[in-house]
């Protein structure tokens, strides 16, 4: 008899029902720990349903591989599936046939509609647990910094940059043209260009980017006198700027008054 006291690691395990002969196959960081959480599980998945229906003692356990590395604990998971195949129905109860994923699953009409009635209204409004709260200037920052520091695998940027690529194939250069141009206009400030002795407007252009095309003088100049400062890398520290290429700049603001 398995002593599962024994198998405190990680590893791949498996589950058979004696009674029909079907499969379970899972991951887990403490097999021991996840065989207690089988057993007091009142979870609706396909096999725990069926170990409530036929109880754990209807069910041998083993583990199949220790595997102590974490970082190939997947791609273990991921033979011993191509190896059984407990993913198909006669097999066993896995439902997900990548190991660490979903992907693939086709879920019951009854059960989408179920998870849709059970989730609507929860996160809404007053129900949320967040509402009305903020978090401290404290927390902000340990979530700012945890941003910072998460990096995208090489994989995953691959897989983005494909996406975006495939994305922008289906697009014709027209399309693209008119995004680039809804993007420039939604973000054009308009921008005066003042004459520096007598203050007085010589023209108000329609962005900064206008502004660069026509006359060359560089966007982050002009950005900078616009918002009155900029920063100097060699003395660390913001200093005043209001003028840039000859000019004073200044953000106009064309709404008309109602």
């Amino acid at each position: 008899m398995l002593d599962i006291s024994q198998h405190k690691h990680p590893g791949i395990y498996r589950f058979t029902n004696k009674v029909n002969g079907k499969i379970y196959i899972g991951q887990a960081q403490n097999i021991s720990i996840r065989y207690k959480s089988h057993r007091n599980s009142n979870g609706q998945g396909y096999f725990q349903k069926a170990l409530r229906h036929h109880g754990i003692d209807s069910f041998n356990f083993e583990v199949l591989e220790r595997v102590d590395d974490l970082s190939i604990l997947t791609e273990r998971e991921q033979y011993w599936l191509d190896f059984y195949r407990p993913y198909e129905p006669h097999i066993g109860y896995n439902i997900a046939r990548v190991a660490g994923s979903c992907r693939g699953v086709k879920r019951a009409t009854e059960q989408v509609e179920a998870h849709r009635l059970r989730m609507t209204g929860k996160l809404a409004g007053p129900l949320n647990p967040r509402w009305g709260k903020t978090h401290t200037p404290e927390a902000r920052a340990i979530i700012s910094e945890a941003r910072k520091r998460a990096k995208a695998s090489p994989e995953t940027r691959a897989k983005l940059s494909a996406t975006t690529t495939r994305n922008n194939l289906r697009r014709s250069p027209e399309l693209l043209a008119k995004i680039a141009s809804a993007i420039v206009k939604a973000h054009a400030k308009p921008i005066a260009q003042i004459d520096p002795i007598t203050d007085s407007t010589i023209h108000i252009w329609g962005s900064v980017r206008e502004i660069n095309e026509q006359l060359g003088i560089t966007i982050c100049g002009i950005q900078n006198a616009c918002r009155g400062r900029y920063y100097c890398n060699k003395r660390k520290g913001y200093f005043p700027k209001d003028s840039h290429g000859g000019y004073k700049w200044q953000y106009v603001d064309l709404t008309p008054l109602v």
